[in-house]
């Protein structure tokens, strides 16, 4: 069940590229709780997001860690503020090994590393941000810094990938974070096809307290997909500890199987297999965000994980919310919500207001997602829960 204030979450008991429908009132959750990837493509004008709030989520799980209500927190403390440092070549700082995975974008890199100094010689992962090629004009660069350096500031939270330190030279920014275990979603749901309910409810829980955790320190994510959540269920024991309950697997192909048997087989002595535990990662299109914030010119994000609000330019914590349930609809059924012939934007068409835009968005209005797949048969609370946060 999705309760919400200041934080979401799953209680017991219940890339430019672009993408909407709805109605804009009835989008409350109250109610207890293959693939190939798509291409990817902003703040927002004083919008309704408390509208658009209520209507995706819903209040929230009493408890210790609850937060009361949506908080926008600033450090104000620029004497303890971290911020990017220069530094005459990054490879006298790191050392620079090989490529993690291939980018998307031709003027960025993703590789690891190691310090060169110091006593913790932990394998990371920088990514390489080319100045000349990856930023459209010097406001994109200098909005790009003010929300990498908000993003360095925030608390430790399990579900975000901890960004370490960021540098630059003359030639590029280098942004430095914790190497991830585990398997993005996409490959995830490619090598296993739809996942438990059980399993992706604990993901949806995770998930949520991830994007809470910006939200509540006035950030909004705004290109939340499968390929941007990590996934691990090793978990590390303790000499002579039990192992944790594993959730039920699908045996529904053979192929879960077989993956499930490899990756048990290929775990160290000390680790097993145990419940999922997710991070988000890649925050290049992190924002600032208030009430007040100013309309977007460009559509961004991916297709299928766009909100109805966003091809107006009006993002907002709620267009995250969204996104979050196109994941989980597409984890528990191996498909997405929207037929992908109405994302038929070409490049250069992303910009608000442009015929294409409001073509698309008109076209996902005129949509009926469906609901008919078995999963949804037993467990009617998710189905309530999931057309509201995409509605």
């Amino acid at each position: 069940l999705f309760r919400r204030t200041g934080s979401y979450s799953l209680s017991q008991g219940s890339t430019c590229s672009n993408s909407g429908s709805g109605s804009t009132e009835d989008r409350r959750c109250s109610v207890p709780a293959v693939p190939t990837s798509p291409s990817s493509s902003g703040s927002a004008s004083p919008t309704n997001n408390s509208g658009l709030m209520a209507r995706r989520m819903k209040n929230r799980p009493n408890g210790p860690s609850s937060k009361p209500g949506l908080q926008l927190r600033v450090d104000t403390k620029e004497q303890s503020r971290r911020r990017i440092r220069r530094c005459e070549h990054f490879s006298d700082v790191y050392r620079i090994g090989g490529e993690v995975m291939p980018s998307v974008h031709k003027d960025m890199e993703i590789r690891t590393a190691v310090p060169r100094t110091g006593g913790d010689r932990e394998e990371v992962v920088v990514k390489i941000r080319f100045k000349k090629g990856s930023f459209h004009c010097a406001s994109d660069e200098n909005s790009w810094r003010s929300s990498t350096e908000m993003m360095m500031n925030l608390p430790s939270c399990p579900g975000i990938a901890r960004l370490i330190d960021v540098f630059e030279d003359k030639e590029a920014y280098y942004v430095v974070m914790e190497k991830v275990g585990g398997m993005d979603l996409f490959e995830t749901l490619h090598a296993e096809g739809k996942l438990p309910v059980e399993e992706v409810k604990e993901i949806l829980r995770q998930l949520l307290e991830a994007v809470a955790e910006l939200h509540d320190h006035g950030c909004i994510h705004k290109d939340l997909k499968l390929e941007n959540v990590m996934m691990n269920r090793r978990v590390s024991l303790s000499a002579g500890a039990a192992p944790p309950p594993q959730p039920e697997r699908s045996q529904s192909t053979g192929a879960s199987t077989a993956l499930s048997r490899s990756r048990r087989a290929s775990a160290p002595s000390n680790q097993v297999l145990g419940p999922a535990a997710i991070k988000l990662i890649d925050f290049d299109t992190v924002e600032e965000w208030g009430p007040k914030s100013p309309k977007a010119a460009d559509v961004l994000g991916t297709d299928q994980y766009i909100a109805p609000e966003a091809y107006d330019g009006k993002y907002s914590p709620a267009s995250d919310v969204f996104a979050v349930g196109v994941i989980a609809y597409r984890l528990l059924t191996g498909n997405f919500p929207f037929r992908a012939g109405i994302f038929d934007d070409q490049p250069g068409e992303n910009w608000v207001g442009s015929p294409k835009m409001k073509e698309i968005k008109d076209k996902l209005n005129g949509e009926k997602i469906d609901w008919r797949h078995p999963i949804f048969s037993s467990q009617r609370g998710l189905q309530h829960i999931l057309a509201r946060m995409m509605a």
